[in-house]
C-alpha cells in the first residue's frame, strides 16, 4: 500500500511539471490507479497485458475508441488458455471487471499512451524478489500438476479393472 502512495505522489509531481496541475481527468486517474493496484497483485500477467497495451499504440490500424478493458478481458482470457498458473489470469480478469474498480468504458484514445506508459513503468510495484516469485510460481503449480499425475493414474487404473476377453471367458 505504502508503494502505491508514493507512486501516486510521484505522479502528481510529474503531471505538475508536465503542466497538468491536477492531472487528468478523475476516471483516467483512477483507471491508472486501479491498473497499478491489479499490477502489484499480480506483477507479471500486468507486466504483459501493459506491454501488449503499449504495442498498439504504435499499431496504425488498431482503433482507439476500443474500450480498454473490453481489450484486456479478452486478452486475459487468450493468455489464460496457455498459463501454467491460470488462476493469475482469473485474478486479473476479476479485478478488471469490477466497475468500482476501473471505468469500463475507457477507451485507448482517452486513456492516451503517455498515462499508460507512466504506469507501465511503475508496474514494478508489486514484486520483492525474483527468486521469491519463482519458488511462489513453483509452489502454485504443483498442487496443479499433483493433482493432473493423480488424474492420469487413476485414468489408468480404470483401465486395468476392465477386464480383458481372455478373463471375460474364464481362462
Amino acid at each position: 500500500m505504502k508503494r502505491l502512495v508514493n507512486v501516486f505522489k510521484l505522479l502528481k509531481i510529474i503531471w505538475y511539471r508536465e503542466g497538468m496541475d491536477e492531472g487528468p481527468e478523475y476516471d483516467i486517474k483512477q483507471a491508472m490507479l486501479a491498473l497499478l493496484v491489479i499490477a502489484a497483485r499480480f506483477p507479471e500477467p500486468m507486466r504483459q497485458l501493459l506491454h501488449d497495451m503499449e504495442r498498439l499504440y504504435i499499431n496504425p490500424v488498431f482503433p482507439p475508441e476500443k474500450q480498454v478493458v473490453q481489450y484486456l478481458l479478452e486478452t486475459c482470457d487468450e493468455y489464460r488458455k496457455n498459463a501454467l498458473v491460470p488462476q493469475e489470469w482469473d485474478g486479473v480478469r476479476a479485478a478488471l471487471s469490477n466497475p468500482t474498480l476501473i471505468s469500463q468504458e475507457i477507451t485507448f484514445e482517452s486513456l492516451h499512451d503517455r498515462h499508460l506508459h507512466l504506469v507501465s513503468t511503475f508496474s514494478f510495484i508489486g514484486e520483492s524478489d525474483p527468486e521469491r516469485s519463482a519458488t511462489l510460481q513453483r509452489d502454485l503449480a504443483a498442487p496443479l500438476l499433483v493433482a493432473e499425475m493423480a488424474e492420469q493414474l487413476t485414468d489408468r487404473q480404470d483401465i486395468s479393472d476392465v477386464e480383458s476377453p481372455q478373463q471375460a471367458d474364464g481362462e
